[in-house]
């Protein structure tokens, strides 16, 4: 949250007073009051956790709103007024005649003339061959491998008939996907549980659809349910190809974050943190999460690959496996980094038939064992450095190490346990746990996941820019900012401010002990600094 007060009056005024800059930034990136448009710039995907709790993987220069529920039309054309073209394609066989699009044709459901007309006819067809089809996303199908599909779309009947049309992700005639399309606009929602997919409209001789439908359409949208409670309920209309930048907040076109849930309801404000701004940051270790590669090597363990619901709601999580050997049951992977510096390791866990799990970083001389239940324990630590966990939905857990390198090469680990300090008890066959996402960065405190396959990849920083003119004077004044840090102090951190140049600016800093505003003029620095220390979470 930022705003601003060009009056001179204390901070607990700003609201009241009609501050004359103000962005609550929890859903969009767009401010409630103030001039200009905010540009946010990431050059790489990354993820965010959504209000179920869910990690979500989001597009290269997305905002990412923490805690938000995430909407994304997966079209690849105008979704408000369709048309045939490279995206949208028509396709027929046998009885059935070649269909026809007309955009621009009827009053959408709020009363503007965007909607488009689709005349399907299979002329006298029986057969499952006799087919008349509108489809999208050029006919190629988008895998998934999670919750599944559905294809939202507004649609009536251009006469005073009825028809009865298949409206699906993949197989429009399945059931459940056959719909009775009446001369009131309605919203109908064609679904498929996984797999692969594109949207489709069609008739198709012998499952039960009208020989002939004369229909209009609007609101063309195809959206991954996955990582979402409550996946068959139709999700809001984002349009795609209709808006300019900011599009519907979140900077990139097709994508709108909400501030409620599902059902309506206000997600509570615990949940919803607001924008997540990070450096950037490399994971070293690839690939993250298919613990099967050959990069992984096994310790008297197996690993069955995707056998488990991941963080992400995708079943791509694996099943670290105890052999019947005594000793030791781990997988782990040697990389080279810098000396002496801090870096972090982690990794995504969650409890099979053991909840104990050691974690090793051997260039850092550091290990430590968690319990994978309830809150989250940090059992035995060993070596000099720090360990957290942090408990997620659905029985995860993120169990981290920090600290300093005292290597160039070491073996990052991650290995069955029976208890605290208990990994050598004796034969343990059958012993589980799951295992998802390893990261390994230089740094001091734990990021979002990078995933990773064949080489290690960098998440570019995240940079929010609003304009100064309009919205900050630069005689007097007051500026505010409200965040949640993920970290502990550490080192010192830039919040925000305004820049002219290296030498010209002002920035609100703190340096791991205080927050203080740094005015910089013809490179020389002014600070005004008050003690203020941080905690980890809180806003």
């Amino acid at each position: 949250m930022l705003y601003a007060n060009n009056n001179g009056g204390n901070l607990r005024q700003m609201l009241r007073d009609g501050s004359a800059f103000y962005a609550p930034r929890t859903s969009s990136i767009t401010q409630s009051r103030g001039s200009g448009t905010p540009t946010n710039t990431r050059a790489t995907v990354a993820y965010v956790t959504n209000n179920d709790g869910y990690l979500v993987r989001v597009k290269s220069g997305e905002v990412r709103e923490e805690g938000a529920r995430r909407v994304e039309n997966l079209a690849t054309s105008n979704t408000d007024s369709v048309t045939v073209g490279e995206a949208i394609g028509v396709t027929n066989n046998r009885t059935g005649i070649l269909p026809v699009v007309t955009a621009n044709y009827a009053d959408n459901p709020s009363g503007v003339h965007t909607a488009s007309r689709l005349v399907l006819d299979i002329g006298a067809g029986t057969t499952n061959s006799d087919v008349a089809r509108l489809y999208g996303n050029g006919g190629a199908d988008v895998a998934n491998s999670g919750t599944g599909w559905q294809f939202p779309i507004w649609l009536k009947s251009n006469t005073v008939d009825s028809y009865i049309v298949g409206v699906g992700p993949n197989n429009p005639i399945a059931a459940g996907n056959l719909m009775t399309v009446t001369p009131e606009w309605q919203r109908f929602t064609g679904i498929a549980t996984n797999g692969a997919g594109y949207p489709q409209i069609a008739l198709q001789g012998g499952n039960g659809t009208a020989k002939y439908a004369d229909i209009s359409m609007y609101g063309f949208q195809f959206s991954d349910t996955t990582g979402q409670l409550l996946p068959l309920l139709p999700r809001e209309y984002v349009s795609v190809g209709v808006l300019s930048s900011p599009f519907h907040g979140a900077y990139v076109d097709g994508v709108k974050y909400f501030n409620t849930d599902i059902s309506g309801n206000p997600i509570p404000s615990a949940t919803l943190k607001g924008e997540v701004i990070e450096a950037a940051a490399t994971n070293l270790l690839f690939p993250a999460s298919d613990f099967s590669d050959a990069s992984w090597s096994k310790y008297q363990a197996t690993i069955s690959s995707n056998s488990a619901v991941a963080p992400d709601g995708t079943t791509t999580a694996d099943t670290l496996v105890a052999d019947a050997n005594t000793g030791q049951h781990a997988v782990r992977m040697s990389v080279t980094v810098a000396n002496t510096t801090s870096h972090v390791l982690f990794f995504y866990a969650k409890a099979g038939t053991t909840e104990w799990i050691r974690v090793q970083a051997a260039s850092m001389t550091l290990d430590a064992y968690f319990r994978l239940a309830g809150a989250g324990t940090v059992g035995t630590i060993s070596g000099t450095g720090a360990a957290a966990i942090e408990a997620l939905p659905n029985g995860w857990y993120i169990c981290a190490l920090v600290g300093a390198t005292h290597a160039t090469v070491g073996y990052n680990q991650i290995e069955l346990a029976e208890g605290d300090g208990d990994v050598n008890s004796g034969a343990s066959s059958g012993l589980t746990a799951y295992i998802w996402g390893a990261d390994l960065k230089a740094g001091a405190y734990v990021t979002s996941h990078i995933p990773t396959t064949t080489a290690a990849v960098t998440r570019n920083k995240d940079v929010l820019d609003d304009q100064v003119s309009g919205n900050l004077t630069a005689a007097a004044g007051s500026v505010a900012f409200q965040w949640t840090p993920s970290h502990d102090p550490s080192g010192t951190i830039a919040l925000g401010g305004s820049y002219v140049d290296a030498s010209n600016y002002t920035v609100l800093l703190h340096d791991a002990t205080n927050l203080f505003i740094r005015k910089r003029i013809a490179g020389v620095n002014y600070d005004a600094p008050i003690a203020n220390t941080f905690v980890s979470g809180t806003a």
